[in-house]
């Protein structure tokens, strides 16, 4: 591949990497966990722009740049797992994880000072080594990964139905990313014993333009995993577009403070089986845990501690209960029996098929086209 082909795709890699940046920040995604991932793309952004520069000329009047492009891979591995950490376990950034930033800043800190090969302590001296910070770049990249691995896998149980999709996506995301940054430190390896030759080199830094287009893919091809992400949370203080948090269980202290009375808990839970039943509110797909609230004369906290303590169930999977009722219904009415399975999900609330196959699964053990197929008997049996 020519210079001028490879740079033309860098280009365009760097510009929808932008694209995807200007994303995350409009639709708010960058609140809570997800400030890690607008850096990540922000850091991943960086890399490509300067691949698209003279790396003579970098080297000649912004050698703090040079080296910052050889240095970005120790700033993907702490990055990726604060955002795993953040999304799944909902702890909330401390000063004490700027410690995970402490190789990139020393190695940064000591090219900006100025020191030069002979002048700089003997202690320092391993780090000018390509091969030693290839090393150390592979280890961050291969312990911070495998860290955010392992949170997935600790949380699998605690993820609530509605968001089985965004999981399935993170575990893609973190394997994905491994790949792709473990690539991107050999060809910075590569591009500094091999120089001036880098025509050989520069194209493989191709992947990060596949990566960033993939993402994008996903977000267009797979909307739900950010608009289930972009949910109505319990935080007053987060706003109304809050990320949800990815847990089922609430600890009843969280509701102390509550001005709930029980009366008014067993009201609202009348209403809403009543509303349910008359007018069907989960229907429309938009339906958020506000415009419930005031369809049952009461406010989001209040509804949110009566879905949690008198049902037993977060807003989203009491609102996803209703839909799968719904569509065994539709699925089992002869006027239906060749209508596609996308349409019934539709037509029962759900804005998205995989994620109507993914709740419909989890609730009645089966697909919809398994629980379509049965004899009429069966099906009613299952229907609640």
């Amino acid at each position: 591949m020519s210079a001028e082909l490879s740079i033309f795709f860098l280009f365009f890699g760097g510009l929808q990497g932008l694209l995807f940046t200007i994303f995350l920040i409009r639709k708010k995604l960058h609140r809570s966990g997800y400030i890690f991932l607008l850096l990540y793309f922000v850091v991943m952004l960086l890399q490509v722009t300067l691949k698209l520069m003279s790396k003579g000329w970098l080297m000649d009047n912004w050698r703090v740049l040079y080296e910052l492009s050889y240095h970005l891979p120790f700033l993907y591995g702490p990055l990726i797992y604060l955002l795993t950490r953040q999304l799944l376990q909902r702890q909330s950034f401390k000063l004490t994880d700027l410690l995970h930033f402490i190789p990139f800043a020393i190695l940064m800190t000591f090219f900006i000072v100025g020191y030069s090969n002979s002048e700089s302590p003997l202690v320092l001296f391993p780090f000018l080594l390509v091969k030693f910070k290839l090393i150390l770049q592979l280890v961050s990249l291969y312990l911070y990964h495998f860290l955010a691995l392992q949170y997935w896998i600790d949380n699998r149980q605690s993820v609530p139905s509605v968001q089985q999709l965004q999981w399935r996506w993170l575990k893609k995301f973190i394997y994905s990313s491994f790949f792709v940054c473990i690539v991107v430190a050999f060809l910075n390896y590569f591009m500094v014993i091999l120089y001036p030759q880098l025509n050989y080199v520069r194209p493989g830094f191709l992947v990060l333009t596949l990566f960033i287009y993939w993402i994008s893919y996903e977000a267009l091809h797979h909307p739900e995993v950010f608009s289930v992400i972009k949910g109505y949370g319990d935080d007053p203080a987060a706003g109304k577009e809050n990320l949800p948090r990815l847990t089922v269980h609430r600890p009843s202290k969280k509701y102390l403070k509550s001005t709930l009375t029980e009366e008014e808990s067993m009201r609202i839970v009348n209403v809403l089986a009543t509303l349910m039943q008359e007018q069907k509110p989960f229907l429309d797909a938009g339906i958020g845990i506000d415009g419930l609230a005031a369809m049952v004369d009461s406010n989001r906290h209040h509804l949110s501690q009566v879905l949690n303590e008198k049902l037993k169930r977060t807003f989203y999977d009491y609102i996803n209960h209703y839909r799968v009722e719904e569509a065994k219904l539709l699925l089992t009415d002869p006027e239906k029996i060749n209508h596609k399975i996308a349409s019934i999900a539709y037509d029962a609330g759900f804005n998205s098929l995989s994620t109507f196959n993914d709740v419909f699964r989890k609730s009645a053990g089966i697909t919809p086209s398994q629980f379509r197929k049965q004899p009429k008997e069966i099906s009613q049996k299952k229907r609640v």
